[in-house]
């Protein structure tokens, strides 16, 4: 069996065709396609968005990050963003994920898209510190941590990880 993949790219869409076995692609082939029932659903284009789930492919990703699965996340992410590209929480977690990568100018776009969205989304806030802190831009760090600080008077999970993770790279 194979997978095929039908690229229409004047349009920017992707659909996935189900495993199609390799004799029924063949001119003048004699096998029957398989009934309905037994085709898995090709996955619905990114522009029909009735039936994509943005929270739960969003939770997917998150699962695969907390596994440590960054790749797989990208994709699941990017389908979200294909479908939605103002979500700001999929524009965060791709920014976290390229990061985890390695990947800083792919992490500092997506942060800064997410921020551009909403600019007081405080997990993009503290992963954007975090990379700074990365790459050595402690100054920056310091800045998105005063912005939590403001956002957060009575304090937050984003402030308090942001917070520390410039003080371990500090000692």
């Amino acid at each position: 069996m194979r997978i095929v993949r039908l690229c229409l790219m004047g349009l920017g869409l992707v659909a996935t065709a189900a495993a199609i076995p390799a004799t029924a692609l063949a001119v003048g082939t004699e096998t029957p396609p398989s009934p309905p029932s037994q085709q898995p659903a090709a996955a619905p284009a990114p522009s029909d968005t009735s039936s994509f789930d943005a929270a739960a492919a969003i939770d997917r990703a998150r699962d695969l990050i907390d596994r440590e699965l960054y790749a797989q996340a990208l994709a699941t992410l990017d389908a979200v963003v294909s479908r939605n590209p103002g979500n700001a929480d999929a524009l965060n977690y791709l920014g976290f994920a390229s990061r985890k990568l390695g990947r800083y100018q792919d992490a500092m776009r997506y942060y800064t898209r997410a921020l551009t969205i909403d600019p007081h989304h405080l997990g993009a806030l503290e992963y954007l510190g975090e990379l700074y802190v990365e790459m050595g831009d402690l100054e920056s760090a310091r800045r998105n941590l005063d912005l939590l600080a403001d956002l957060c008077p009575e304090g937050c999970e984003p402030l308090d990880e942001l917070r520390e993770v410039l003080a371990a790279h500090e000692n």
